[in-house]
């Protein structure tokens, strides 16, 4: 007797979207998402790391505007940091590259969710960190947990 399966469904009986619940680690598509996720994280990094200084510190743009005159470095500073945050310091090309700094944060923030999924039996262990591993583990588990929230 010849079984047949469909394109969709694991020699098992399992789908795709089942299988992945299940083992998402074993999929192809997880090991490309995380490929995506790993150079997204390197190459957004640097970006990032722009956009949160530049944004913490204009976070007080009204108090320090307020207390400085127009003519200081502390006032020149501060629009400075708000062009840098705002436009790259490139006008609209800036805020172009923004736009697409953006995009591509949503994607490291997708992927991190899909690659992070252990499955359905190892979910909860996944929002802890083993103190007691190695260094290497440690960072892994504080990057999932830290990623997650």
């Amino acid at each position: 007797m010849e079984t047949s399966t469909s394109p969709t469904t694991h020699p098992r009986g399992l789908s795709a979207w089942q299988r992945w619940l299940q083992h998402p680690e074993s999929e192809r598509l997880h090991r490309a998402l995380f490929q995506v996720h790993l150079w997204l994280g390197m190459l957004a990094g640097l970006y990032l790391f722009v956009m949160s200084v530049s944004g913490s510190a204009i976070v007080f743009r009204n108090e320090l505007e307020v207390s400085a005159d127009p003519k200081s470095r502390l006032f020149r500073l501060v629009e400075w940091l708000v062009d840098l945050h705002t436009n790259l310091l490139s006008g609209d090309t800036g805020r172009r590259l923004n736009g697409i700094g953006a995009i591509c944060f949503t994607l490291l923030c997708l992927t991190g969710a899909v690659i992070w999924w252990p499955g359905i039996t190892h979910w909860r262990r996944s929002l802890s960190v083993n103190w007691r591993s190695s260094f290497a583990r440690i960072n892994w588990d504080l990057h999932n947990t830290l990623g997650f929230w």
